[in-house]
């Protein structure tokens, strides 16, 4: 069973590198990308609701540390490599010990809501700000006008999966 989740986690890996890295529009502010819009974390969350907050975590890490290897968008920032890693963390922790692994779309937008909130709208603009000086409104505004419209797209996909490959048959979802 390790294998098949270790085979597993690499897919969500590629998923979530292919998806940030080449399939995102990019947004420019003050020199530095402000904003990406895209679903690039619907691998990390597959991996935190296939298989828990640790493997949703590493995922997220992974696949930062080697999206960023394969095509580094400026300098490598830490910064940005644990807030890819939070977004798995904390949608695994809000399904696997809030929902106690029931998906519904309602609860799939409060799971992957919280982290696009709490990273995505609040980290990694304070983030951009504090390393490179953008103003942390500009960077804001159009991330809020992105979220629900990606919000929507990642529980929708997530939707469908769950009505083929239900999210409670994996195995078990343990820790790593």
């Amino acid at each position: 069973m390790k294998s098949r989740r270790v085979v597993y986690l690499a897919l969500f890996t590629v998923i979530s590198i292919l998806l940030t890295r080449f399939a995102s529009i990019r947004i420019a502010i003050f020199g530095v990308e402000g904003v990406r819009i895209g679903i690039g974390s619907l691998g990390i969350y597959m991996a935190a609701v296939f298989f828990g907050p640790v493997n949703g975590a590493i995922v997220g890490a992974v696949a930062d540390l080697i999206g960023f290897w394969l095509n580094p968008m400026g300098p490598y920032m830490p910064h940005f490599t644990i807030t890819s890693a939070l977004r798995g963390l904390i949608a695994g922790l809000v399904f696997f010990y809030i929902f106690k692994r029931r998906w519904s779309f309602g609860k799939g937008l409060v799971v992957i809501g919280i982290p696009k909130v709490v990273v995505g709208l609040f980290l990694v603009p304070y983030f951009i700000h504090q390393l490179f000086g953008a103003p942390f409104m500009v960077l804001f505004i159009p991330r809020i006008v992105a979220l629900p419209v990606t919000l929507i797209m990642t529980v929708s996909i997530l939707e469908v999966l769950n009505r083929y490959v239900p999210f409670t048959v994996m195995e078990g979802g343990t820790e790593a």
